[in-house]
């Protein structure tokens, strides 16, 4: 399987748009990516499961989501994942595509954010 990312390297330039857009992304399935925070994101189409990668290398599946679903990945300082309250931890998040999944991505101003923002 290949891992996928969604962080703009140095080289690319600036979306001459809107910078807080929304960016849509389709992957197949069993597709894994690996988001960088901070950032929302919602399934708009197709399951996505939303695991985290302990500590000690286990992996614990915390969400099987489904289209309207999201998410927000907050960077690692010195916090935990809170999955009651949809927020993960950037650097221990992996995304695996169940089926043809289509996820809209965006980032957080700054570390704050809600989901629901953007429809």
């Amino acid at each position: 399987m290949e891992l996928l990312t969604l962080e703009r390297t140095r080289d690319q330039a600036p979306d001459e748009t809107d910078d807080r857009a929304p960016r849509s992304v389709t992957l197949a399935a069993c597709r894994l990516l690996h988001p960088h925070a901070p950032q929302a994101v919602r399934v708009r189409r197709g399951l996505l499961r939303v695991s985290e990668i302990l500590p000690d290398g286990r992996e614990l599946t915390r969400a099987i989501l489904h289209p309207g679903s999201g998410f927000r990945i907050r960077r690692a300082a010195g916090m935990e994942a809170d999955p009651e309250r949809d927020v993960y931890r950037g650097d221990r998040l992996i995304l695996m595509a169940l089926d043809e999944t289509e996820i809209q991505t965006w980032p957080l101003a700054g570390e704050e954010g809600n989901v629901s923002d953007h429809e």
